[in-house]
């Protein structure tokens, strides 16, 4: 081989090997630049994947106390309620207050009261109820006149019975002092009658 034909060929290999020499430089490069890209997903993932369990188990807690605090609200609502209807329509105070605002109803009604009776408790959980029986004289428009101030009272009465019969017809009566006694008679007026009414109210039972 001529010495003009060696030095092409020598040039030639020498350039191919620089180029073998870059190309192994990018490959490594690379090999490198993958390598981190890599690391960093996995480092991302690993990152996120915790942080993405505890914000869904954060996001659940939340609306569990979402949904207790709405649940307290309503319950709260209710027994507010429940306090307001319990004011209105329960008795304070037993049989004692159910006389006296009975008596004074059927006074105001113009009711000739004869007597007033308590009646045994009954207990209805969580509350009891008072009942007296009352025993008068009334016209029957008196006695339309007393139920209807009972139905619009507050608190709520119950009227559990009602009897309405006549009352005789002639009473006796006694004047003058000493043995000489004279009596007389007096006939009742038409529109009179005996009334007998069982009245109840509810309260509410006293924690022991």
């Amino acid at each position: 081989m001529k010495p003009s034909e060696k030095a092409p060929t020598a040039l030639l290999s020498q350039i191919n090997e620089v180029r073998g020499q870059i190309t192994q430089t990018q490959r490594i490069w690379m090999m490198n630049i993958a390598v981190c890209l890599v690391t960093a997903v996995v480092g991302v993932v690993a990152i996120q994947m915790p942080w993405q369990e505890h914000r869904q188990q954060l996001a659940a807690q939340y609306a569990d106390e979402k949904e207790r605090a709405e649940l307290l609200q309503a319950i709260v609502g209710q027994r507010t309620q429940l306090q307001t209807l319990e004011k209105k329509f329960l008795l304070e105070g037993g049989a004692t207050a159910l006389t006296g605002q009975i008596s004074r109803l059927a006074t105001e009604a113009s009711l000739q009261i004869e007597s007033v009776a308590p009646q045994p408790e009954l207990a209805l959980e969580p509350y009891m109820k008072y009942q007296i029986e009352i025993l008068a004289s009334s016209s029957l428009m008196n006695v339309l006149r007393f139920l209807r101030s009972v139905e619009t009272h507050e608190p709520l009465f119950w009227v559990d019975q009602l009897e309405i019969g006549e009352l005789p017809g002639e009473t006796v009566s006694f004047a003058g002092m000493g043995f000489d006694q004279q009596t007389s008679t007096q006939k009742q007026p038409a529109d009179l009658h005996r009334i007998k009414l069982i009245i109840g109210a509810l309260a509410r039972q006293k924690v022991s």
